[in-house]
């Protein structure tokens, strides 16, 4: 009995946590700029978490890379980009944690790393 309460715990804690962005900026660069002469960007690391049906499937939120593409965009937009470079992105998924029912309600969490452009290049001009 006491394994089905934990186990009951554990589950309600994964929904109550699913579906969230965690979303943390980086604008201080000390003065540096970018490679090509301009500003400096805006530095965004975004992770979101979701449950998934069948591991593929959104379910409570959705962190497919795409899903997760669309949040950091948004946040770059937020800060005033109007372009991004995305430098990494990692996709989670633990289908493993809590077999068998994490084969149906899978825990997915999905990275994105990157930078919000705020100015064109310096040293590209348009003619």
């Amino acid at each position: 009995m006491h394994t089905v309460s934990t186990f009951s715990l554990s589950i309600l804690c994964v929904l109550l946590l699913s579906s969230c962005a965690l979303t943390s900026t980086a604008p201080n660069f000390n003065g540096l700029h970018n490679f090509d002469g301009s500003e400096a960007p805006v530095h965004i690391n975004l992770t979101k978490a979701a449950l998934h049906l069948g591991v593929v499937l959104p379910f409570i939120g959705d962190a497919s890379l795409e899903g997760t593409v669309e949040e950091f965009t948004k946040a770059a937009k937020k800060v005033g980009a109007d372009r991004v470079r995305i430098v990494q992105s990692d996709e989670t998924t633990l289908w493993w944690i809590f077999p068998p029912f994490s084969f149906f309600f899978t825990p997915k969490l999905t990275n994105i790393a990157g930078d919000a452009l705020t100015q064109a290049p310096k040293w590209c001009t348009v003619q």
